[in-house]
């Protein structure tokens, strides 16, 4: 396993910075170190880091497509003029706007082959972070891509994007304006699964909660305490929801995008930064593609089976928390995933309620 980037606490300056460190760790012998009470020293000779400062970024997403590692997006530290009251240098967060792709040479353990991408459009399509970030499957030739859906913020806006990215390999990204995404835009779980059994070839994908611009099912209570925002003009249009929505893209006829009727257990209000991990003993080249991503055709038709687990993230008591210390907390919740092959009721996501922004209420609000 590979880590990159984050932000940490640094105790020489007293600061939060973004690390520029790249971090290599066996997945198995750390499991087996932690669950027999290793000791500190023990654990750290699993893990082997050197530093580079193209890697520091917070907020995007590293993945691995074929031999490339693809460090997309994000915001990075950047130096201000002048000093700051303790006389250390001041820094700002800024965007990378950038795609970034490397390999990694195992034997010294460093960075090569390094490109980068950017994108100037109107929009500032790149200007994104906190996104879904997901090894995918281009539906019209069936080979692995990466898939970038959601995230924010465009320059100036308190919004969402709407249309994803997909990454093909370095300096080979399209942008997929056609395709629109409504619902859970800010990183939240995402179940990916290729279907080629029917007339096309489909990519499911169906995002678990988290934020976005538009949502469908809330209880009496989230009802109350979000018409009270919206009065109280503090709706920056980007609630929490209990929604469980899935995006289709189809090989043929575009894409659709619909709401489950049953939203999360509870209508709880969560996703944010959760983790869907795939059960361990799906099998590589049978039931998931090398990368991870599910195949329908592993399943019978009819049947349903057991495919991971969501984990963690963050929770919140109302769409619009207005105390995020007080209103929201890391859950605990574990929840089992499973894919049923026969078809369910949907609902178009056109049928969803977009969430009207007034932040006339609001003293400050920023997108950094």
């Amino acid at each position: 396993m590979y880590v990159v980037g984050w932000f940490g606490w640094n105790s020489n300056n007293g600061n939060v910075d973004i690390y520029d460190q790249l971090i290599r760790v066996e997945v198995n012998p750390l499991i087996k170190a932690v669950k027999k009470d290793a000791s500190v020293a023990e654990i750290e000779e699993l893990f082997e880091w050197t530093r580079d400062e193209r890697l520091a970024v917070a907020g995007g997403q590293l993945l691995r497509l074929n031999d490339h590692f693809f460090l997309i997006m994000g915001q990075s530290m950047q130096e201000k003029e002048g000093d700051n009251h303790e006389g250390e240098r001041a820094h700002s967060i800024k965007y990378t706007e950038e795609i970034r792709s490397f390999t990694i040479d195992e034997e010294e353990f460093a960075i090569s082959d390094y490109n980068s991408s950017t994108n100037t459009e109107f929009d500032r399509p790149f200007h994104r972070k906190n996104f879904h970030g997901i090894v995918d499957i281009h539906p019209q030739t069936g080979n692995e891509i990466i898939g970038i859906y959601g995230g924010g913020f465009p320059p100036g806006e308190i919004d969402l994007y709407s249309y994803p990215i997909h990454i093909f390999g370095p300096h080979n990204i399209t942008l997929e304006r056609a395709m629109e995404q409504n619902f859970s835009q800010y990183q939240s779980p995402v179940i990916s699964v290729f279907d080629e059994l029917g007339e096309e070839a489909i990519v499911h994908h169906s995002f678990f909660g988290g934020i976005g611009r538009y949502y469908y099912s809330q209880s009496d209570s989230q009802k109350k305490s979000y018409e009270l925002a919206a009065e109280s003009g503090k709706n920056h249009g980007m609630p929490f929801t209990s929604d469980i929505s899935t995006l289709q893209i189809k090989s043929v006829t575009g894409s659709e995008e619909f709401i489950h009727p049953q939203p999360i257990p509870d209508n709880r209000l969560l996703g944010i930064d959760a983790r869907f991990v795939l059960h361990p003993n799906l099998k590589a080249g049978e039931q998931i593609t090398e990368n991870g991503v599910l195949l329908l055709s592993a399943v019978e038709e009819g049947d349903r089976k057991l495919i991971g687990y969501i984990f963690g993230g963050t929770e919140s008591d109302a769409p619009f928390p207005e105390a995020v210390d007080a209103e929201t907390w890391a859950t605990h919740s574990l929840f089992k995933v499973y894919l049923q092959h026969r078809p369910s009721d949907a609902i178009p996501a056109d049928q969803g309620f977009k969430s009207e922004q007034d932040i006339s209420g609001t003293e400050s609000l920023t997108t950094d």
